[in-house]
């Protein structure tokens, strides 16, 4: 009869070591997750007059001109946008509540369609993590994927 092999000495070590490793990834994707969940809460009130004043001021002096007013939402939007790991649907909903919160009244707030399309110009999701094959690039909510909206243009910021 054969005689099963002789373990690798080398071999063994290493996967004497994998428990530690999987513990060390798991704690680097913890601290991703809390790090780009952090800024999700409520701004003081204080905060969103300052905002809305801004804004208000910016749309103003852009006019009739649809780029500079463009460019001035894409410059709110960056912030909110920027490392956030969310579904582009879930993204799209916070911002969409954000402006109500800030977009000044007199002047008419964007559409959804007009929302999304200037999230679309503002960042891109990419994948830090593992990528599911046939993964949706702007719903997929899988966690070992690390999902994170990155701003295009850092002017923006």
């Amino acid at each position: 009869p054969k005689e099963p092999p002789t373990p690798d000495p080398e071999v063994e070590e290493w996967k004497k070591k994998i428990p530690s490793f999987e513990e060390e990834i798991g704690g680097i994707i913890q601290a991703f997750k809390e790090q780009c969940y952090l800024t999700d809460e409520q701004l003081p009130e204080q905060e969103i007059e300052k905002l809305r004043c801004g804004l208000t001021n910016d749309l103003q002096t852009a006019g009739d001109d649809n780029e500079k007013r463009n460019l001035y939402l894409r410059k709110v939007l960056a912030p909110l946008l920027d490392s956030k790991p969310d579904a582009f649907s879930d993204l799209s909903n916070k911002c969409q509540n954000f402006l109500s919160q800030i977009y000044p009244p007199e002047l008419h707030p964007p559409s959804k369609e007009e929302l999304e399309e200037q999230l679309r110009l503002t960042a891109e999701r990419k994948c830090y993590g593992i990528k599911p094959k046939n993964a949706d690039l702007y719903e997929d909510k899988s966690e070992n994927a690390l999902w994170c909206w990155e701003i295009s243009q850092p002017i923006l910021l």
